[in-house]
């Protein structure tokens, strides 16, 4: 397994990338979710002590880490809502929940 970094320019590019690629029908959900959501778990360093507390009512329609800083996370739903996750407020708690701040 490569453990070099990737440069955050290039994850974000294929993330966007791997999303398109499931929307426009080219990637079966399944195989989506095997090869592109367990790495991007991995890029987070999300461990078995941390939660993503769940906002959306309905379906979660895109997810992506914003570039400048890899701080947050932005969740769109099919219920029409936004919303930002800070990844790193919550690191201090022996328990991490990761909860919308916006």
């Amino acid at each position: 397994m490569n453990t070099t970094p990737i440069p955050n320019t290039r994850r974000v590019r294929r993330c966007k990338n791997a999303f398109l690629q499931l929307e426009l029908g080219l990637t079966p959900l399944a195989v989506f979710q095997k090869k592109f959501l367990a790495k991007r778990m991995v890029d987070i360093a999300i461990d078995p002590s941390t939660t993503i507390q769940r906002e959306h009512v309905g379906a979660v329609n895109t997810i992506d880490i914003e570039e400048s800083e890899g701080r947050y996370l932005i969740s769109g739903g099919g219920d029409g809502n936004i919303y930002i996750y800070d990844l790193e407020e919550s690191e201090r708690e022996a328990r991490r929940v990761i909860k919308s701040i916006a």
